[in-house]
């Protein structure tokens, strides 16, 4: 992990440091076969590593698995060493060290950190990035009697891009939302329900995300590069992090490292894993110390597009352009071909230095890892000295257009002024030299200083120069392939050296550079060095008395396109030239050319034509696209940026939009179309209530009255359909809609009732953004219709047709599902039927009218009157709770600690009578982290059953109560110093299912009438908000006590409870009911 950045001055554990920063006397300390002779089960079937901060070294323990016969070593598992290894990395970089996991979220962050880096460090090239794979398989062979350890490893489920193998998704770490996933195999040593907030179940998710971003990197960039660039980002990623991370911060982080280490050219990769998984942009968490609260998402941010291939190939190349590889050596090099997917069957040629030819295989013979992949591999033997190689390579592949790119290699071996003793002398005159730092030892010579000041320093190489006169000379790196250190320094022995200058090169900035004023007869030794071993290669160093440095930024001019243009093809032809100017020029370098939105074909893309023009093919996205060019010279300045808008209007789906929807005329028949290309429109219905994105359009005109039946079985996608009526897409009538036919099935299926000689619009999309090949079936049968005249309060919808008049076929059956509005409830069906079952189902055997009926949700607080005097609230402490309007989670007014101060508290109270069941309450909190403390209590328990602090926005709690009298507490209570934001916590909607008094003035009286549709009904008018129990006797004996039996205990929410049943599904075709309070 050194390599990546867990060096000494990150708080790594190392017991001499070297000087290069943080605190060393901190090696972790490794016990193999911990507890092995002890007779405890827990040192058995598991490992632990107790972190520490920096200079404290860190204690990691293997246990024994005795599961078989003779037990396994977990000291021997590899994975195992590295999964707990990991966690010492991730509590040293997370939050900078400072803080260590305590909360639910970053446990399970840390789990899944602690998974993916073994995985990754333990994989090889010819591993399929798509497999299935196990996590500690070798130790846990029987444990529990399992002998599926290489399938599954120790985890609920393998970890596999297959989501028919591996299902988990962001919300399976809420335990309101966490799915069972019925139907995919899971661990037979775990139950099929399990916690959702076990770190280790947690762990999975987050882990299974970032293999899902590894997945996409080692398909983009071959497994080397891809598996490397992971890593790199899981460590750049946990430095990013602030303290305690939600999974939401950790995988911003993530994309930020990319941007910082990779100048954002993964973008598209990462958050293409992190949305299947259900991290997508618009996903929602709750703050880190619950998963109670997740919204998933699986789109993509608005700059980041994900299109079909166009034909135009991607060839990368691994070593780069411009790497240094060995001389005398045989070099492998593969060449990564794509068109925004991988690209298996292509034909790859090369000529070396135009002379030489070389074919490339994909076979799987060596150099090529794994065959029928997207990477094309060949051997190249480098001349042991002798110029640099040009290599020019034509790929060719089948309904691809041919492309052809070429990339230079600079040939080195081990530079013989490695070492300060033998550096290279320069003349007096000074001069321009040329070396190569990429095969020198990568250790400083005991002694040698951090050049520049910078952490970590590798590869250096030495120069001796002595001024002929005193003067100005300036010591330049420009040219160099890399982001130089440089320094000058006098003195005769490498621990001896007194520095005189020195500089780092800027990120994106120009090459390091510097000028001094030296002396007559002094020698100066010069450094050139790289910030590590990945950062090295070609390097120019000019030492010129007198010299100026170039710090004129190069020009760069696009002659085609032209801004503004619109186009019908998919890619355009950019012709940009580029030239420096002087005083001082070093020469241009490259042009650069970025198109946004990115996709998987057009990230940064580097041109080097010197300053003549350069003309090179950009693939677009359909719509809008921002070429932005600019050039960069040798000495690293950056021109300004020309950016262009370029419009590319492909012909669409014939039937994307309303307007061209496809005329069905026939009564029955069979359509099909490609929705890969489809769009949504401005103002188009979320279809069957669900986000689709990508519809096509039909229309259909009944012949007479009947029964149109629709469906999309034999579609190779999950899809939506929608039946409408109306004339513009933003102002539909919704008739039906239907994401599944049934339970489980992918395809849609819907029956609706038509009218003679109207027009039906109908649109199908495909669920949650996906397409593919849709087929549509429809069938039109004649038949009577009536109506269902279907209307509702305000406060909510229902879910099947808008509101107005339905046309059903006679005698079917209709489901109406009422779906209530954010702070509404559902009460009943009003009407034709009256009922209070949600969704009910209705036979259409006459002309129905329905109404549903809504209501605000009531909160027991009443905190909207303004006070606290609806219910016996009692505050106490140094300052009492009142009611405020400056914050509200619903309405306009919540209740609020008092204003206290160091070393007081604050308590709102209610004691009350209770039925069974939960109490409730949204709650936020603003205070000092760790100290100033928001606690929930009942019945005076000395363990409070919820504390926050910190920064805590609202969000819901809820708490299982018996029947009997309880008293609950809400305190905010402050240590002895400091204040930190609002320094206050607020409850809201805080509803308790208590018993208020009896009120004699407000009696209950009871009638029993039928419905229409022939059951009974039971209402009760009484006293509001009281708890009522309903009995039933099926007789009144006259010389005994009735029977009663409790049928019910409800609330008069509004001083009214109506309940319905069947008698004859009941059994009691004739009863007697009373009511009774609480």
């Amino acid at each position: 992990m050194y390599a990546y950045g867990f060096t000494e001055a990150a708080g790594n554990f190392q017991d001499n440091n070297f000087g290069r920063g943080g605190f060393g006397g901190d090696p972790v300390i490794a016990d193999a076969q911990d507890g092995a002779r002890i007779n405890d089960p827990f040192y058995r079937n598991n490992a632990y590593f107790v972190p520490t901060q920096d200079g404290v070294p860190g204690h990691m323990a293997m246990f024994i698995w005795d599961g078989p016969r003779p037990d396994r070593d977990g000291s021997l598992d590899a994975e195992i060493v590295c999964h707990e290894y990991t966690h010492g990395v991730s509590t040293r970089l997370v939050g900078g060290g400072e803080v260590l996991f305590w909360e639910h979220q970053p446990n399970g962050l840390g789990e899944g950190w602690s998974d993916i880096v073994p995985m990754c460090l333990l994989s090889e090239a010819s591993d399929d990035p798509n497999a299935v794979y196990p996590m500690a398989g070798y130790s846990c062979y029987m444990y529990d009697d399992l002998t599926e350890n290489y399938y599954f490893g120790i985890r609920r489920y393998p970890y596999s891009t297959d989501m028919t193998k591996n299902p988990l998704t962001l919300k399976d770490i809420d335990p309101d939302l966490a799915d069972p996933h019925l139907g995919i195999p899971i661990n037979p040593i775990f139950m099929a329900y399990n916690d959702p907030t076990e770190v280790h179940n947690m762990g999975e998710v987050w882990c299974m995300a970032l293999w899902e971003v590894r997945a996409n990197l080692v398909d983009s960039l071959g497994w080397d590069e891809g598996n490397s660039t992971m890593l790199q980002l899981i460590v750049d990623g946990m430095k990013l992090c602030p303290p305690n991370p939600t999974y939401l911060e950790a995988r911003d982080a993530i994309v930020q490292a990319d941007e910082m280490t990779f100048g954002g050219l993964n973008k598209a990769e990462i958050w293409r894993g992190f949305a299947k998984r259900g991290m997508g942009y618009s996903a929602k968490v709750p703050p880190a110390n619950t998963t109670r609260g997740v919204v998933e998402a699986f789109d993509l941010p608005p700059d980041v597009t994900i299109s079909p291939p166009d034909g135009i190939l991607e060839i990368y190349f691994t070593p780069s352009d411009g790497s240094t590889v060995l001389g005398g050596s045989v070099t492998p090099v593969y060449v990564r071909v794509r068109d925004g997917v991988s690209v298996t069957n292509a034909t790859v040629k090369g000529l070396i230095n135009g002379v030489t030819p070389l074919t490339f295989n994909n076979a799987g013979t060596p150099p090529d890892a794994r065959r029928n992949d997207s990477i094309y591999s060949a051997n190249i033997s480098v001349p042991s000295t002798g110029t640099n190689l040009t290599l020019t390579v034509a790929v060719t592949a089948p309904g691809k257009l041919d492309a052809t790119n070429t990339v230079t290699y600079y040939v080195a071996v081990r530079p013989p002024n490695d070492l300060f003793k033998n550096a290279t002398k320069v003349r007096a005159e000074g001069a321009v030299l040329a070396s190569n730092n990429r095969f020198a030892d990568a250790a400083l010579e005991v002694g040698e200083p951090n050049h520049a000041g910078a952490p970590l320093v590798t590869s250096s190489l030495w120069w001796s120069w002595t001024a002929q006169a005193d003067g100005p000379v300036l010591v330049d790196t420009s040219g160099s392939k890399f982001n130089t250190l440089l320094a000058v320094y006098t003195g005769s022995s490498v621990n001896a050296l007194k520095e005189v200058a020195s500089a780092q090169t800027k990120p994106g900035g120009r090459r390091a550079y510097v000028t001094f004023n030296a002396k007559k007869g002094v020698a100066y030794n010069i450094a050139v060095a790289s910030v590590g071993t990945n950062y090295s290669g070609a390097i120019t160093l000019a030492i010129l008395p007198n010299g100026t440095p170039d710090l004129t930024k190069p020009v760069v001019s696009v002659a085609r396109p032209v801004s503004g243009i619109i186009v019908q093809e998919n890619t355009i032809d950019l012709i940009a030239s580029a030239f420096d100017p002087g005083p001082v020029s070093s020469g241009v370098d490259k042009i650069n050319v970025q198109v946004l939105p990115i996709t998987y074909r057009n990230g940064m893309m580097s041109f080097a034509p010197g300053a003549t023009s350069t003309t090179n093919k950009l693939a677009l996205v359909p719509g809008y696209n921002t070429v932005k060019v600019y050039a960069t010279d040798l000495a690293g300045n950056a021109s300004d940026e020309v950016t262009l808008m370029v419009t590319y209007r492909r012909n669409p789906v014939p039937n994307d939009h309303f307007s061209f929807a496809a005329f069905l005329t026939a009564n029955s028949g069979t359509v099909t179309a490609d929705t890969t290309e489809a769009t949504r429109e401005p103002g188009e219905p979320r279809h069957a209530d669900n986000d689709g994105g990508h519809s096509v359009w039909y229309k259909f005109k009944a012949p007479q009255n009947g029964a149109l039946l629709l469906s999309t079985e034999g579609s190779d996608f999950d899809t939506l359909i929608g039946l409408y009526q109306g004339d513009r897409v933003d102002s539909l009538k919704k008739v039906g809609a239907n994401d599944d036919a049934f339970e489980g099935s992918a395809f849609s299926k819907l029956q609706q009732g038509v009218r003679s000689n109207q027009l039906y619009y109908i649109a199908v999309d495909g669920f949650n953004g996906s397409t593919g090949k849709v087929q549509l079936a429809w069938s039109f049968t004649p038949a009577e219709l009536y109506t269902i005249t279907l209307s509702g309060t305000p406060g909510g919808i229902v879910k099947e047709h808008d509101f107005g008049v339905v046309d059903v076929v006679a005698g079917s059956a209709q489901v109406l599902t009422a779906v209530p509005d954010k702070g509404f409830e559902f009460v009943l069906w009003e009407g034709s039927y009256e009922t209070s079952e949600n969704p009910v189902s209705v036979l259409a055997d006459t002309n129905l009218a329905i109404h549903a009926v809504f209501r605000a949700v009531a909160y027991s607080d009443d905190f909207e009157s303004g006070n606290l005097s609806k219910l016996a609230w009692s505050t106490t402490g140094a300052a009492g709770w009142y009611v405020t309007n400056t914050t509200a989670s619903a309405g306009s007014y919540a209740a609020r600690s008092g204003a206290i101060s160091h070393g007081q508290s604050s308590s709102l109270k209610l004691t009350g009578k209770v039925v069974t069941g939960t109490v409730e309450f949204d709650a936020k909190v603003s205070s000092e982290a760790g100290w100033d403390l928001f606690e929930f209590y009942m019945d005076g328990a000395s363990v409070p059953l919820l504390r926050l602090s910190g920064e805590v926005g609202w969000a819901r709690y809820s708490y299982p109560i018996s029947e009997g009298t309880h008293t609950f507490e809400w305190r905010y209570t402050k240590d002895n110093q400091n204040s930190v934001g609002l320094d206050a916590a607020f409850i809201d909607n805080v509803n308790i299912p208590l018993v208020p008094p009896v009120d004699p003035t407000a009696p209950a009286r009871l009638v029993l009438k039928k419905t229409p549709q022939g059951t009974s009904e039971l209402q009760l008018t009484g006293q509001p908000d009281q708890v009522y129990v309903i009995l039933r006797a099926l007789e009144l004996p006259v010389n005994t006590k009735p029977n009663w039996v409790p049928v019910s205990t409800n609330r008069a929410v509004e001083g009214q409870i109506r309940l319905f049943f069947d008698p004859a599904v009941s059994g009691a075709q004739q009863g007697f009911y009373r009511a009774v309070t609480y």
